[in-house]
């Protein structure tokens, strides 16, 4: 069986801040509404509600292809 892991922007930027990345919750909402970040999708729900779904695995790649490895990097 599949799933699609997804978590909230507050989870995305903490996982973000964690790999020395500035950014906030507010921030990833912007940049998925904005098309920065494709590794979300902001949904409206009413005329004053956005929902925000982030996919784990998208941001995990869209990680990869951006971090690097500090420890080669000093050497």
């Amino acid at each position: 069986m599949k799933q699609i892991p997804t978590m909230t922007p507050e989870q995305a930027a903490n996982r973000l801040r964690e790999l020395g990345m500035r950014t906030s919750p507010a921030r990833i909402r912007q940049g998925i509404r904005d098309g920065v970040y494709p590794f979300g999708v902001a949904i409206r729900v009413s005329d004053r509600r956005i929902e925000y779904e982030i996919y784990g695995k998208q941001l995990d790649d869209w990680i990869e292809q951006r971090a690097i490895d500090l420890e080669h990097r000093e050497k």
